[in-house]
């Protein structure tokens, strides 16, 4: 009977840890969780502007502009 209870627990071990990775990934997808990664892009994006500007890459800012 110790066998089957190691596999049982081996078993058990790898659903609680689908569960948490589900449970993790659900939170991940929450509607503040996307605000925040949609703010940071745009964060992002306003750096990248400032260092073109800052380096007086013309193009790079061209390039940008003409999208």
């Amino acid at each position: 009977m110790g066998w089957l209870q190691s596999i049982g627990a081996f078993f058990g071990a790898i659903g609680a840890y689908f569960g948490w990775a589900g449970k993790r990934s659900d939170l991940n997808n929450t509607v503040q969780m996307k605000t925040a990664a949609e703010a940071q892009k745009a964060a992002d994006e306003r750096d990248k502007i400032i260092a073109e500007i800052k380096a007086g890459n013309i193009e790079a800012l061209r390039r940008r502009g003409s999208h």
